[in-house]
């Protein structure tokens, strides 16, 4: 889309009225996604815009508003960034250098079929120190109001992270922790079940626990993983972001309740639009909290 229409779609985001639907339902926190594959982002960063030129970043800083109203009902923010660059605009990744030499199919995103210096650059250092400059530039502006991060696309630790000098896991996680030395992280290392810590000696806090069918869920037993906090994230809808529900309010309380016995907690993604959450999406999100406050 052209750079106006994503400033409009941005700009008419209803804050106000999505705050107010999850307190309904009384959610304990809420994740919005900073941007991911298309290369648009619903906050301005300096920092993009000198790397990929400007145009693709919002003027209002959507984070920052959608974290202080839930703030106004006491709801918890944390931010949804990725650890790789966006995969559809090809010229983006080449600018960012984010075309590494190793097999990435994981991705899915074609990063090997492009050229750029990334191909002699085998930890990817030059886009690292790009992407956790940009999200220490989030950090330090959002502050206290950012409590946690996922962080999605870490798979390939070996080779990005997993190193104990120079730019590794703990440089990225200090980058997200600039603002809040308290915020959690995760970083997700792809769909597993159970679900497991990203690699030894992460700097994580919670577990990114992405899974596709959550009533199958098997609870992780390795004590690196059970050190950290139980955290699953499912789609409610058929898919991501997509309506209508798969499951009923009375399916989605067992499958909360069942993860949180095991002292964990559960992140579902809800279909929305500009305007809030639809009626329909609402109803059974409403039994759903019924259901789930008759035994907790």
């Amino acid at each position: 889309m052209p750079p106006e229409m994503w400033e409009r779609y941005v700009a008419g985001f209803d804050v106000e009225k999505i705050a107010g639907q999850l307190a309904e339902i009384n959610a304990g926190y809420a994740f919005l996604t900073t941007g991911q594959n298309s290369g648009y982002y619903c906050t301005p960063s300096r920092v993009y815009d000198r790397e990929v030129g400007k145009g693709f970043c919002s003027q209002r800083d959507l984070i920052a508003d959608f974290a202080d109203a839930l703030a106004r009902h006491g709801i918890d923010a944390g931010a949804y960034v990725t650890t790789l660059a966006p995969g559809k605009p090809h010229e983006i990744i080449r600018k960012l250098h984010c075309t590494p030499a190793w097999p990435a199919k994981e991705w899915e995103l074609q990063y090997n079929d492009l050229d750029s210096p990334g191909k002699n650059d085998p930890r990817l250092e030059h886009f690292q120190t790009i992407w956790n400059e940009m999200q220490q530039e989030w950090s330090l502006r959002w502050g206290k109001k950012i409590k946690a991060w996922w962080c999605d696309g870490a798979y390939y630790s070996e080779y990005m992270y997993d190193f104990p000098d120079g730019i590794n896991g703990h440089t990225r996680c200090r980058a997200l922790r600039a603002g809040n030395p308290d915020a959690a992280v995760a970083l997700n290392g792809g769909v597993d079940n159970p679900p497991h810590r990203n690699y030894t000696d992460s700097d994580e806090d919670y577990l990114a626990g992405e899974i596709n069918e959550p009533q199958e869920l098997v609870f992780p037993t390795d004590p690196r993983d059970t050190a950290l906090k139980l955290h699953i994230l499912t789609y409610a809808g058929t898919e991501w972001g997509a309506a209508p529900l798969r499951f009923t309010g009375r399916e989605m309380a067992e499958i909360t309740r069942r993860i949180f016995a095991h002292g964990g907690v559960t992140t579902w993604d809800i279909p929305f639009t500009l305007q809030g959450i639809a009626d329909d999406v609402m109803d059974v999100l409403r039994d759903f909290k019924r259901e789930f406050e008759k035994n907790n």
